[in-house]
């Protein structure tokens, strides 16, 4: 999954072509830690409610986070690739967390390991509700969480709900792509929107950085908050388009404006 750092000018094949729920493409988890128990976004007609709850660590009953940045984003996106691909509910993590790294294209990273566990964690603790044009999913990506250590192995149970409905609305992505974007939880989301909204538009869409900081980026507050996120989006949505190179965005001081494009996995 992992590759060198330039453009993508080759269309992604086999196993380059990865999968997400067209709601998670649309509406991200928080970027940073969340100070609430139940964090809320929407995009357009798509929402989605992220409640925190617990875990057992081996010790006891542990109180999680709203799953938050890059890491619960690349999980959430090999879940629903083994999903798609494979149509099993029970996914193995492999024998050691640097297995699971390596799938998520991080190389096996070790200054990741506590990144990794407490993504896991975190997601296995969330209870999810997915919402779009009169349509809410409750169900979360993981019914069950069995990490290293634990008796028959790591692995994960998604929850069947949520199984049923990804494979009536997964959006195909370049996995090379997210390994290149892992950096940033901010291009990720750029790079996952794009890919579901560039092929579905009909005409031109000039799209304002008040709009685009109300979309993509509500952490940013108060007086200087579009002119904040304005900064950080327009560094993210530049490595994006290096890996999504038929993405027809022009980027401009008053915003983006967005052309139909083809998708960044060519469609059979």
């Amino acid at each position: 999954m992992a590759a060198p750092k330039t453009a993508l000018a080759e269309s992604p094949r086999g196993e380059d072509i990865g999968y997400l729920h067209s709601v998670f493409c649309q509406v991200g988890m928080p970027r940073r830690r969340h100070p609430e128990r139940e964090f809320t976004r929407r995009n357009g007609a798509a929402w989605m409610v992220i409640q925190a709850g617990s875990v057992d660590d081996g010790a006891g009953r542990v109180l999680r986070d709203v799953p938050h940045g890059v890491m619960p984003r690349l999980l959430v996106a090999w879940i629903c690739n083994e999903v798609v691909r494979s149509r099993n509910l029970e996914l193995d993590l492999g024998d050691t967390p640097r297995e699971l790294l390596r799938q998520l294209g991080l190389g096996g990273q070790a200054a990741r390991y506590t990144s990794l566990r407490d993504g896991l964690h975190d997601l296995a603790a969330a209870r999810f509700q997915l919402g779009f044009q009169s349509r809410t999913l409750n169900a979360s990506p993981v019914h069950q969480l069995h990490t290293w250590g634990a008796p028959g192995g790591a692995r994960l149970v998604v929850g069947r709900d949520f199984a049923a409905d990804l494979q009536r609305h997964a959006v195909p992505l370049d996995q090379r792509a997210l390994a290149q974007l892992s950096g940033s939880a901010l291009a990720l989301d750029f790079y996952t929107w794009l890919a579901q909204r560039l092929c579905r538009l009909e005409k031109q869409l000039e799209m304002p950085w008040a709009s685009l900081r109300a979309q993509l980026g509500q952490e940013y507050q108060g007086a200087r908050a579009v002119d904040d996120f304005r900064g950080v989006a327009r560094l993210a949505i530049q490595k994006v388009l290096e890996v999504y190179p038929g993405a027809r965005v022009q980027v401009h001081a008053g915003g983006l404006v967005l052309e139909r494009s083809p998708p960044p996995v060519a469609r059979p």
